[in-house]
């Protein structure tokens, strides 16, 4: 399994999900950016729920391609939102959302660890200005 990712279980299976260069055009032609795709994420459930499926199936198919070096269209192992959304319950997504999110941090290289585990350092700065007022 690629070491970065990050590994996700679904139905019986552990994923790597992984936040390759194609992975990052496919959210830019879809959503502008990651942050273009949260702002949709947050505005209503509906578009979440069809997110959320989308953004795990994106991320372990570029796992499943990196693991198995077939990245046809055809390749058999590789699954679909709405494989992903039959396969998992709503209450399940947050946790995959944040392993998502963590897979994203780790290919954008703002992600370490530290003494209390794997910190994005995007958004510690992010959330140490807005404590300090700073934008």
């Amino acid at each position: 399994m690629n070491a970065k990712g990050r590994p996700i279980e679904l139905n019986g299976k552990t994923y790597n999900m992984v936040y390759t260069s194609a992975a990052m055009l496919e959210v830019y032609d879809k959503y502008g950016d990651v942050s273009g795709m949260a702002d949709k994420l947050d505005a209503n459930q509906k578009e979440a729920a069809r997110i959320v499926p989308w953004l795990v199936s994106l991320l372990c198919n570029q796992g499943i391609m990196l693991d198995t070096g077939n990245t046809k269209p055809n390749n058999p192992d590789l699954i679909t939102p709405e494989w992903v959304a039959l396969y998992t319950m709503p209450k399940d997504w947050q946790g995959m959302l944040s392993e998502a999110m963590a897979a994203i941090a780790i290919g954008n290289g703002t992600y370490h660890e530290s003494e209390e585990g794997p910190v994005d350092v995007v958004l510690e700065e992010l959330e140490k200005n807005a404590d300090s007022g700073e934008v």
